[in-house]
């Protein structure tokens, strides 16, 4: 481990613009990463650095330019108890309220529908 470095998963907000369909839905990613960091500050201002570099357009499968890009980061969480990354390994933790769990499940089923 370097310098008393901790991993730390990084959950951010990415959304894909589509400025040739001004009235397409709007669509978010939820992304999770890891970065290594002696402080919250500072994995939140990697996690910023690599959300700003996963800026992408392309043109979908209807020649449409689709452009995605970093809104937010969302929380960030120490994961001091990781050493090393497995299969198995915890990325990222968040503790979640009964109503907030409703939420979260008819948030990706109406995604899936």
């Amino acid at each position: 481990m370097k310098n008393n470095t901790i991993w730390f998963g990084v959950r951010m907000l990415l959304e894909s613009i589509h400025p040739e369909e001004p009235a397409a839905k709007r669509v978010f990613e939820d992304r999770i990463i890891v970065v290594r960091a002696q402080t919250e500050l500072e994995a939140r201002r990697k996690g910023e650095k690599m959300g700003k570099r996963a800026k992408q357009e392309y043109r979908n499968v209807a020649g449409k330019k689709v452009l995605w890009v970093f809104r937010e980061i969302m929380d960030v969480a120490p994961l001091p108890w990781q050493e090393t990354i497995e299969d198995g390994s915890e990325v990222y933790y968040a503790f979640v309220s009964q109503r907030g769990l409703r939420h979260l499940r008819q948030t990706l089923q109406s995604i899936e529908d």
